[in-house]
């Protein structure tokens, strides 16, 4: 094996650095080709010389590695050559191998000693260009440090250099606006002309937000002087084409009118199609304009173009308005002139609606002022009309006319078109039901409560059975006529109406004509008034009544007519409940009469001392608030249920007032024997104190009675119940007052049975005719089938 390869494999177990093999690599090219001692040179084979100690560079640690280990087994290779060659001699022995092998390992540490020393010269330049390197490091961050802080300055610089000449541009912008402005070829159809003065509201704009920029109000001052001749421009250019428009039309007009003729309906297509035609110039300023309208100036700029407009419209549709309203024939149909008008207006709301909405973009409400002047004509020639008129039904007609040919079928489906007329119909509503309301309640007070009523009137039930036969009579002369059929039902209706009493009559059509015609609170108060004054007159009516004919025909003429006012009242949903407030001055008398009698004296009541006695006079004379609450409706029901209640008493007693005087005195005969003691007496007195042995308890006296009831029942009960269903043809009803009279008469049989079958012994009783409780109801029941089968007859 050969050295070098020795060494290579010695050298390959050593790791080290790239420096360190060059380092070793270099000492191996300088020591490779130096000879070995001269005393070593006898040999026939030499030994490895000192020059072959590294056969090729080193490059990793493990070729070191190998190297050394190469080296280590040259020792007994060498002894073995030695001793081969000769080359020591024999007389030298094993003395001149081992001298011969220290000089090899003296050799060899040379060779590391001078190793380590260029090792040490190396790391030392290492360590030089490790701390150069250093320095270079730290000198190439802070450069790079140092030039990304220039480049954030620069760029700093460069952004406030864009914002300052952005800036500057809103000043700067004042001399080239001012050129554009003052140029005598601009005009406001100019493309150029609204971008420019957008472009100074940004300059005006700006500058307002930034005062604390030199000359800052100077150019703001400047700006709003360049913004007022850009608006003037503008407002001269609208005004202007709206008066040459208007006086074209003018013109036309009256080269076209024919005198007589309604000109707004002849020249409709003139009136709207030259402003239209100027509309398509105007419409981008003023859409402009109102965009800005936040502006003060912009807003002022609009109103006065819509001011210029408004009056441009009313100068050209006033005469034609007036000459509208004096077309209208005298005397005035009042209806006709109500829808026609109202129709008149609502087409020129739209047509007027539509032409302002070629002009501007936002509602006004100088739209609705102007149709408020176009109204005024017609409304004067309404309103006297109306103030005038004391027809209730016409009134009523005209508030429906409008309610629903007007409102519900012209305004509302048109929308926002017709909407700025609808306040001016709603104020003609108003004051047709102002009147109405004013008409209605002088009819409570001078007709209605004012009633003078005639025997006619009074003529109860004369006036219901002729009214029967009538409608009886009707319906035989019009049965199996089905074409007749609504007439008949009609004129039922109103020879229904025909018997009631007058003001109950007059109460209940005022009231359903007032239903839909006025608003809900003003009805209501008149409802609750026209209440008072039919009840007061119908209770009148009732007693005049009771004196001209019977008692029961009051009675039953007051049920029946309140029957029908709660029945025909009860669909309007009136409020009944009144709240009132007054002033109670009743105690201030007593305090008046406490200061003159209280013994005080005079000069006490004006001295200044605190309390004095003006002070607790005053504060003691105070008028008080009194608040009260009454309920009409319940007043009308409790006055009916007193009527009713009294009516059924007395329908009661008219049948069995003998028996109930009877049965008075039985019941006190039995308290007072029951009071008494029995066993006290005797046999005879016993037989005296029986209720049989009474004089007014006879068998006799009690057959006598119940014949009387009987006859009562059939005799007199019976036309009480004839006039009952005369009066009252509704069987509920009937059966509401019907029923507690036979309730009361079972009731006084029922207990007449139960006090003979108790006090009367049996003998007696069997003298005694008593009637089944079973038979005099079904007599009573017959009774009122015959009175209904008479009242239908």
């Amino acid at each position: 094996m050969s050295t070098p390869s020795k060494a290579k494999e010695f050298w390959k177990h050593w790791e080290l650095t790239d420096q360190q093999n060059q380092c070793i690599n270099k000492i191996y090219q300088n020591t490779k080709d130096r000879p070995l001692p001269k005393r070593f040179q006898t040999s026939t084979e030499a030994p490895p010389s000192t020059s072959s100690l590294l056969s090729h560079p080193l490059t990793t640690l493990q070729d070191f590695y190998a190297w050394t280990q190469e080296l280590s087994s040259q020792a007994p290779e060498l002894n073995e050559l030695e001793l081969k060659s000769g080359g020591f001699g024999a007389y030298e022995g094993s003395s001149v191998s081992c001298l011969s092998y220290l000089e090899f390992l003296k050799e060899y540490k040379s060779t590391a000693v001078e190793l380590l020393r260029q090792l040490d010269e190396a790391l030392s330049c290492l360590q030089n260009v490790n701390e150069r390197y250093l320095v270079l490091s730290k000198k190439t961050l802070d450069l790079h440090q140092a030039a990304d802080g220039l480049l954030k300055e620069k760029n700093q610089l460069i952004s406030f250099a864009d914002d300052l000449r952005s800036k500057l541009n809103y000043f700067n912008e004042l001399e080239t606006i001012t050129k554009k402005l003052h140029s005598q070829n601009l005009s406001v159809t100019d493309p150029h002309f609204v971008p420019l003065l957008r472009r100074l509201d940004e300059c005006i704009e700006f500058v307002s937000q930034n005062p604390s920029f030199l000359d800052s109000q100077t150019f703001l001052l400047k700006y709003k002087q360049l913004q007022g001749r850009g608006l003037t421009m503008i407002k001269n250019f609208i005004v202007s084409c709206l008066k040459d428009a208007t006086t074209q039309i003018l013109v036309d007009l009256g080269a076209k009118t024919v005198p007589g003729k309604t000109s707004l309906t002849q020249n409709r297509s003139l009136l709207y199609v030259q402003f239209r035609t100027i509309a398509a110039k105007i419409k981008p300023l003023c859409s402009e304009i109102e965009n800005r309208s936040s502006q003060r100036e912009y807003s002022a700029l609009i109103s006065d173009c819509q001011y210029c407009y408004f009056q441009q419209r009313k100068l050209l549709i006033d005469p034609l308005v007036y000459e509208q309203a004096s077309s209208y024939p005298n005397p005035l149909q009042l209806a006709d002139l109500v829808r026609s008008g109202c129709f008149f207006l609502v087409n020129l709301c739209m047509d007027e609606y539509d032409l302002y909405l070629n002009f501007f973009g936002a509602n006004s409400s100088g739209l609705r002022v102007l149709m408020e002047g176009f109204s005024t004509p017609i409304y004067d020639r309404l309103r006297p009309v109306v103030v005038r008129s004391h027809d209730i039904d016409l009134l009523c007609s005209l508030i429906d006319i409008i309610t629903n040919e007007v409102i519900e079928q012209q305004i509302n489906p048109k929308g926002v078109r017709a909407h700025s007329v609808k306040p001016i119909i709603l104020r003609m509503m108003e004051d047709i039901q102002e009147r109405l309301i004013f008409v209605a309640q002088n009819y409570l007070s001078d007709v209605i409560a004012s009633h003078v009523t005639t025997e006619q009137d009074l003529n109860y039930p004369e006036n219901l059975i002729k009214v029967r036969e009538e409608l009886v009579l009707e319906e035989d002369q019009t049965d199996g006529e089905k074409k007749h059929l609504s007439a008949q039902n009609g004129s039922s209706i109103d020879l229904f109406e025909s018997s009631w009493f007058p003001t109950l009559e007059m109460t209940i059509r005022l009231l359903s004509k007032l239903h839909l015609s006025i608003d809900v609170e003003a009805f209501n108060g008149i409802a609750q008034e026209a209440m008072v004054i039919c009840t007061s007159s119908l209770s009148k009516a009732s007693s005049t009544i009771k004196l001209t004919k019977s008692p029961m025909d009051g009675h039953l003429f007051l049920i029946r007519s309140l029957l029908i006012f709660r029945a025909e009242i009860a669909p309007f949903n009136i409020d009944f409940h009144i709240k009132e407030k007054t002033l109670d001055f009743s105690h201030i008398i007593a305090a008046i009469r406490r200061v003159l009698y209280g013994g005080a004296p005079l000069r006490s009541f004006f001295a200044l001392g605190n309390p004095s006695a003006l002070v607790e006079f005053f504060s003691q004379a105070t008028p008080r608030l009194q608040t009260s609450e009454s309920d009409l409706k319940q007043d009308m029901e409790n006055l009916m249920k007193s009527v009713m209640e009294t009516f059924i008493v007395k329908a009661t007693k008219l049948s069995i007032a003998s028996l109930l005087s009877f049965l008075t005195q039985a019941s006190a005969f039995v308290n007072v024997k029951k009071n008494k003691n029995l066993h006290s007496i005797s046999s005879d007195d016993r037989l005296v104190m029986q209720l049989s042995e009474q004089p007014f308890a006879k068998p006799e006296k009690i057959n006598q009675i119940i014949v009387e009831v009987m006859e009562n029942i059939q005799h007199k009960l019976a036309p009480v119940v004839d006039k009952l269903c005369i009066y009252i043809s509704n069987h509920e009803y009937q059966q509401l007052l019907f029923n507690p009279i036979q309730s009361n008469i079972r009731e006084a049989f029922e207990k007449l049975n139960s006090l003979v079958n108790q006090e009367y012994p049996v003998d007696v009783r069997d003298q005694v005719q008593l009637i089944n409780v079973d038979d005099a109801l079904k007599l009573m029941d017959k009774i009122l089938k015959e009175a209904n089968k008479k009242s239908k007859q």
